[in-house]
């Protein structure tokens, strides 16, 4: 089903409630995507880097404290802690170590797709509430000029490969 027929489709009580829609939506490729995602960073972590991409690094593990520190992460995180995730945290690994790997890496993931989606995604809304909740949590005008920069290159990434897949943004 597409994401703005399930945002028209229900009358939504709260930021959780979006979340969950929102997520257990995603295609089930999507999942293994972050997976991969979490295995490249640990492949990253491990190996010995060069100066430049010490710096590289360094500004990701910035822009991913200053994900952590938005209200729109505490949101993600309390929704991956919830039943709403059960399924997709027991399902990712059998051993615990990886377990909880995955979920900060979903938690990070899920948050920056949140933030890189269009403006509009929420625009069908019914709640005028709830509607203001979730623009404020996915605004990108009180994020700091680093992490507001990232987000800005994500969307401009996620609307080409929209326009280059044919499929509407709004």
């Amino acid at each position: 089903m597409d994401r703005d027929m399930l945002i028209i489709s229900k009358d939504f009580k709260d930021v959780q409630e979006i979340l969950s829609v929102t997520f257990v939506s995603l295609p089930i490729n999507f999942w293994e995507f972050i997976k991969w995602v979490e295995e490249f960073r640990r492949r990253e972590e491990r190996t010995s880097v060069l100066s430049r991409e010490k710096r590289r690094l360094a500004i990701k593990d910035q822009v991913l404290g200053q994900v952590h520190e938005t209200e729109l992460y505490k949101h993600v995180t309390k929704w991956l802690s919830s039943k709403h995730s059960h399924q997709i945290k027991t399902t990712s690994s059998n051993d615990a170590t990886s377990c909880d790997g995955y979920y900060l890496a979903s938690s990070d993931i899920l948050t920056v797709l949140l933030l890189a989606l269009p403006p509009c995604t929420w625009s069908n809304l019914k709640d005028a509430e709830l509607l203001k909740e979730i623009n404020s949590l996915v605004s990108i005008g009180s994020l700091p000029c680093t992490l507001q920069k990232e987000v800005l290159n994500l969307r401009q990434h996620l609307h080409f490969l929209i326009r280059d897949l044919g499929t509407p943004t709004s």
